[in-house]
């Protein structure tokens, strides 16, 4: 391949670029953000985006501040977005459901292959008939249109 030009107008994020790049040098360090800039891009321009989600795992004694805390990431989009629960379609059309905290983590999700398995979720099927309507309209109104489909009960 040949050689490309960067222009970079600021010198001191070029210089700060160099010392962190180190041995490997600027071209392994440029595209490397080349390809996180062009994935974000493209999940944007497919509705999606990255999502890195605070999992807090209470202790056996309950809400902890030494608590265990870990992230979960992936690619997708939220289809509902509640106090209590979220919903979430990722990239790869898994389903993931979410028990939100008021600390703007999770306490724990549960992943679904199918839509249908959604429905049976144990924090969706605690909720109020029309609360379940609400979420279920939701969930719908952002599947990709070739995923339709009417709810019979």
């Amino acid at each position: 391949m040949g050689n490309k030009t960067i222009y970079v107008k600021n010198e001191e994020l070029w210089e700060t670029a160099k010392s962190l790049a180190g041995k490997a040098g600027l071209s392994g360090f440029i595209e490397e953000a080349l390809e996180q800039l062009v994935a974000a891009k493209q999940l944007k321009q497919k509705g999606l985006k990255r999502f890195h989600v605070r999992l807090v795992e209470p202790d056996e004694w309950g809400d902890d501040p030494t608590d265990e805390i870990r992230h979960i990431g992936f690619d997708g989009k939220r289809l509902v977005d509640r106090d209590e629960l979220s919903v979430y379609l990722t990239k790869v059309g898994k389903f993931i459901v979410t028990d939100n905290r008021l600390d703007a983590g999770i306490s724990g999700y549960r992943t679904y292959d199918q839509c249908v398995e959604v429905r049976k979720d144990e924090a969706i099927t605690a909720l109020e008939k029309d609360e379940q309507i609400r979420i279920w309209n939701s969930i719908v109104e952002g599947l990709p249109p070739d995923e339709s489909f009417t709810w019979i009960d």
